[in-house]
């Protein structure tokens, strides 16, 4: 079980570093001067919160426990295409993940969340 867990948390590795190398870290500006997310980058930043749920999922499956934190899982904290970090929380019976969206504001309307 935990060659296979290894195996995934190097294949997340791979395919984190070749999304940002991929992503361009662009937004568009509205007239008033705030970043309007695009349904690519929307799409691109659920993707990215899919696999890293998935990864906090196969811990859990392994070990009966959510990590403490990213960080604890990945060696660093992930960030969304806007370079911030993503936000992870341990809930009652599971976990978040958010993106804070190109304002850098949580809590904001461009937030996007997982929760599981």
């Amino acid at each position: 079980m935990r060659a296979l867990l290894l195996i995934i948390i190097i294949a997340l590795g791979i395919y984190l570093a070749l999304t940002a190398i991929q992503t361009k870290k662009v937004t568009e500006k509205t007239t008033e001067g705030v970043s309007r997310i695009t349904k690519s980058q929307i799409i691109a930043v659920r993707s990215d919160l899919n696999t890293l749920a998935a990864e906090i999922s196969a811990i859990y499956a392994s070990t009966g426990e959510f990590p403490e934190s990213l960080n604890e899982v990945f060696g660093r904290t992930p960030q969304d295409p806007w370079g911030h970090n993503i936000v992870y929380r341990k809930t009652g019976t599971g976990f978040e993940l958010r993106s804070i969206g190109p304002d850098g504001i949580e809590g904001t309307s461009d937030d996007i969340i997982i929760r599981r």
